[in-house]
């Protein structure tokens, strides 16, 4: 877990699945690939192959999380032709009962869909050079399993890895156009959650009595590598990202809240954290 100021926000943030175990999962639908008949690369690549055991993650609804991301450098040579974005998500969400009450139940396959945007901008983090919204289709966690007990109870059972798990990790891909980047770029994730992003969404059916943990999307998360980190390109300041949050402890400098903007930690509380992102472009 991360340390020094945001120790604390864990603690709360845990209610909604923050930084937590995921495992492995097939990709989500919403959305293609690139142009036919071009060749893409990979330009920037932080998304373990294959997901497996524990990514970390960070909740929006729990942290008041509006827009999430990181300040990247593209791979020499690399094509900078943006044809396709992926993201690794961390589902906690349960189709009945809650991953906090321990009485997940989930039918196997049970999805939900919701609308995600992914933005690139400039290395200023505030001049937009793309930006794609997409809703996808993205899978429930598996049900509490009796074979994890103690303190993994209410967790799912992985059997190919004999490991117990709360989230469930997945990849979602945004299909972008003729979105030309420069070397480096910051890019942001946001999404509406019940009380938080840039329109929440407020009171719904699936948060209703009696199921009143029942949005997927109050507990999806994005994913933290802390296994590979960086595999293609670079962070272009490495144990920082860019968010908007609400809540100015959720940042490692305590500073201004509710803008994106570059967490300039001195302590470099997010070492090790790395969003599971990857960027792969196409010549012209």
């Amino acid at each position: 877990m991360r340390q020094h100021k945001l120790a604390a926000t864990f603690a709360v943030a845990a209610v909604a699945g923050l930084v937590f175990t995921g495992a492995s999962a097939s990709a989500a639908s919403g959305g293609g690939g690139g142009s036919t008949g071009q060749k893409t690369s990979t330009m920037y690549d932080a998304v373990p192959v294959p997901l497996v055991g524990n990514m970390p993650s960070w909740g929006f609804e729990a942290t008041q999380t509006r827009q999430f991301g990181d300040a990247i450098e593209f791979a020499a040579g690399s094509n900078r032709n943006l044809r396709t974005v992926t993201v690794t998500l961390s589902s906690w969400g349960c189709e009945q009962g809650a991953w906090q009450l321990n009485n997940c139940v989930t039918t196997p396959g049970a999805t939900f869909t919701h609308p995600i945007t992914f933005n690139v901008y400039e290395p200023d983090g505030s001049t937009l050079l793309g930006s794609k919204t997409q809703t996808f289709t993205i899978p429930f966690r598996p049900s509490a399993s009796p074979k994890c007990t103690g303190d993994k109870a209410g967790r799912w059972w992985d059997s190919s890895r004999k490991t117990c798990y709360n989230g469930y990790a997945t990849n979602v891909t945004f299909a972008f156009a003729d979105v030309v980047l420069p070397d480096k770029v910051v890019y942001g994730i946001e999404y509406n959650t019940t009380t938080a992003g840039y329109a929440p969404i407020g009171a719904a059916a699936c948060n209703a009595d009696p199921h009143p943990f029942g949005c997927g999307y109050d507990a999806l998360n994005v994913g933290l590598n802390t296994t590979t980190g960086v595999i293609i390109g670079a962070q272009t300041n490495p144990g920082e990202v860019w968010m908007d949050s609400l809540i100015p402890g959720n940042y490692c400098d305590g500073g201004i809240a509710g803008t994106f903007r570059r967490d300039t930690a001195g302590n470099a509380c997010w070492v090790g954290y790395v969003p599971a992102v990857q960027f792969k472009g196409a010549s012209k």
